[in-house]
């Protein structure tokens, strides 16, 4: 868990790049898988 908060916290600042949220939310999950 302590793994996605941080990873998650870092792409929120690079956020902006996503035009959609769920293209972000599996780009966290795929980090994290």
């Amino acid at each position: 868990m302590e793994c996605f908060n941080r990873k998650a916290k870092l792409y929120q600042r690079k956020a902006y790049v996503y035009k959609k949220f769920s293209n972000y939310r599996l780009r966290l999950l795929n980090l994290c898988a």
